[in-house]
């Protein structure tokens, strides 16, 4: 619900899921799970562009994980059914080997589907029923390991294309015709003492969204609503047996975003500035089995 200056808006819908799935051991060294997904959403509204819209998604789903040694591999598959989109196919491929020495390179290869919510589709604000799914394809590529058995890092390098992505652009939701990222992500924690423990991560991406606007094709160098570079790190210390504290620093870059001039009636491009956010959350435990735990506070 929203109740503001232009009044109250109430949003009301349905969602039921059922799902069946198993795991069975073929040999010692590989698994298989298998199962299917129903899915039934609808929108309670008889104002939207469409009454009560509704839809359906059918989805089995098979996996195979197998380990020999130092090598593992997971291949996973599933075909999905969207009364309105019709049918999609996504898989992964994800192997890992680890060496000798404790370090573990592992890579992945998987595609996506997502379509538009109902309320992308029909909702009161921005409804757009000619929008399209999202597809995408992704490509990962990483190790993992430790430096004198204390530091655990762990890096990732990723490439993405994601076609006809949606976004939000007044007056309404719209398909970006490509986007393509790729980048890397830095990880490494510590547990520095018994009691103190501290982590950190960094991401870079970088990449480009192509799309029509004044009826030209524009090439954003930057993704939209994605800083380039963000920056975290985790502080948690154990006072005692009771008292437990963390710290978390999180800081974002500058990022792109689309908005909508009233002068010139067409979407622009804008430049949001950069943020950080600080929390602090502490546990206390009165006994063994009672936990009381201070609200996390925010500084924005």
């Amino acid at each position: 619900m929203f109740d503001g200056t232009y009044g109250k808006t109430e949003y009301a819908g349905k969602f039921q899921q059922a799902e069946v799935f198993m795991n069975y051991d073929l040999t010692k060294q590989i698994q298989l799970l298998a199962g299917f997904t129903n899915q039934n959403l609808k929108m309670l509204d008889e104002t939207s562009t469409e009454i009560n819209p509704s839809v359906f998604l059918n989805s089995p789903y098979v996996s195979l994980f197998g380990k020999f040694r130092n090598f593992s591999a997971e291949v996973g598959g599933r075909y999905t059914n969207h009364t309105k989109f019709g049918d999609a196919f996504t898989y992964s491929i994800n192997p890992s080997y680890r060496l000798q020495n404790g370090l573990k390179v592992f890579a992945n290869l998987s595609t996506g589907f997502k379509a538009p919510s109902l309320y992308q589709l029909y909702g009161q604000y921005g409804a757009n029923p000619d929008l399209k799914p999202e597809r995408s394809q992704s490509l990962e590529g990483g190790a993992q390991g430790l430096i004198n058995k204390r530091i655990e890092w762990r890096t990732v390098f990723f490439s993405r294309v994601i076609d006809d992505v949606i976004v939000y652009a007044y007056p309404a939701n719209l398909n970006l015709d490509k986007q393509t990222d790729k980048g890397v992500d830095l990880e490494v924690s510590s547990q520095l003492s018994s009691k103190l423990k501290v982590s950190a991560f960094y991401a870079f991406v970088t990449g480009e969204v192509t799309t029509k606007m004044n009826n030209q094709d524009t090439v954003f160098n930057n993704l939209i609503r994605r800083p380039k570079n963000s920056f975290g790190i985790n502080v948690g210390y154990q006072f005692s047996n009771r008292l437990y504290a963390n710290l978390n620093l999180k800081a974002f870059g500058k990022r792109n975003d689309l908005y909508f001039d009233n002068n010139t009636f067409m979407n622009q491009a804008a430049e949001l500035p950069a943020y950080s956010l600080l929390d602090f959350h502490v546990d206390y435990k009165l006994k063994k089995s009672e936990l009381l735990s201070l609200p996390m506070l925010g500084i924005y």
